[in-house]
């Protein structure tokens, strides 16, 4: 699975532009896209402005643009472990069945 897979852009979360110039190869669909980012810019006008979640993900990753803002952490390392679950209690132990009733003879 890809490292920036994890990646959550938030709508809040501002964008900074971390490469000098255009780092995508000129002429393709990416580097136009990459031309339509603005520093301070939200995630939802990134997209709004034609930039795919794919881009963001993936520039994230390579360093080209860092996130900020409120929410969760952006590119989270990797996820904290939960706390270790507790041993199930066992099994209690089962009552002893009753005693079948004796009939007397006679």
């Amino acid at each position: 699975m890809p490292r920036y897979a994890n990646v959550t852009p938030l709508p809040t979360q501002t964008v900074t532009l971390l490469a000098s110039k255009n780092p995508k190869r000129p002429g393709t669909a990416a580097h136009a896209r990459f031309a339509k980012y603005r520093n301070g810019a939200t995630v939802a006008a990134c997209i709004k402005a034609g930039i795919l979640v794919a881009d963001l993900k993936w520039d994230l990753a390579h360093g080209f643009i860092k996130l900020a803002g409120t929410g969760q952490p952006s590119n989270p390392a990797k996820p904290a472990k939960a706390a270790s679950k507790p041993a199930p209690a066992a099994p209690a132990a089962a009552a002893p069945a009753p005693a079948a009733p004796t009939v007397a003879k006679a």
